[in-house]
């Protein structure tokens, strides 16, 4: 009798300890999977429209939201598109845009663009307003990028979020 429940003791702590040592880990483990995929994921660069910014095969956290402000860079899918694009927001919804040579002016001021790549391709546009609901988006390095300027304006439910590392 003594040493059946003997055994039996040694078995509950053996169970014990696996579930403390193991278990509970892995529960903390999954809760916080299914916590970072709920807000955040992971965006992989390919191709160089966003050079120097970031470099083709990067990986980038994003912040799964779709309230972004100018200068954001954002990670969208158009409706018939097979892959996402990563590309930096210039102006949403009530600016006013236009592009004249190498300048971009939103709202009338030009913006002082430091991130974007030496360009030689000059781009320009009649003076347009950003809808309600959609933002418009380019690529820093401009000469080597599609973007707005192509494709046209980008609908918000598009956006799958905004790059925050």
């Amino acid at each position: 009798g003594k040493d059946t429940i003997m055994k039996k003791e040694t078995r509950n702590n053996k169970i014990k300890n696996l579930v403390l040592n193991f278990g509970i880990p892995l529960l903390i483990a999954i809760v916080f999977i299914l916590l970072f995929n709920t807000f955040f994921g992971i965006s992989r660069i390919t191709g160089e429209s966003m050079m120097p910014t970031y470099k083709n095969g990067q990986y980038k956290l994003m912040l799964k939201t779709q309230d972004v402000k100018k200068n954001n860079i954002v990670v969208f899918r158009l409706p018939d598109a097979k892959v996402s694009y990563i590309k930096r927001v210039i102006a949403t919804e009530g600016d006013t845009l236009e592009l004249k040579g190498n300048d971009v002016y939103v709202n009338g001021k030009r913006l002082n663009e430091e991130y974007t790549a030496k360009h030689k391709n000059e781009y320009y546009s009649n003076e347009i307003t950003i809808p309600e609901g959609y933002i418009y988006v380019m690529g820093d390095n401009r000469d080597y990028s599609t973007d707005s300027r192509e494709f046209g304006m980008v609908k918000v439910s598009c956006i799958k979020g905004k790059i925050v590392f």
